[in-house]
């Protein structure tokens, strides 16, 4: 049991590897906020390196899904989450 209400936990999550990223190197994840539904919302990331960051190195998800954690059920994302993502 959480000592908060309400909050997000990951539904899904996806990674797929293009290329090996050689030490030394300065890895760059770069996130993006892809789609918002009523409980959930999609984050989608890119690897690249400050060295080479043409270079796409891995990409993927995350989906995450607001829920009461007592209940253990999808409840409506917060104002506040969804006003961050309104230009979506």
């Amino acid at each position: 049991m959480s000592n908060v209400p309400f909050g997000p936990v990951i539904l899904q999550t996806q990674h797929t590897y293009l290329r090996p990223v050689v030490h030394p190197a300065t890895v760059v994840v770069e996130l993006r906020a892809a789609a918002v539904g009523r409980s959930s919302l999609v984050i989608e990331h890119r690897l690249t390196t400050e060295e080479n960051p043409q270079t796409l190195y891995g990409e993927g998800y995350c989906k995450l899904v607001w829920i009461d954690h007592a209940s253990g059920t999808s409840v409506s994302l917060p104002e506040h989450v969804r006003a961050l993502f309104s230009h979506i």
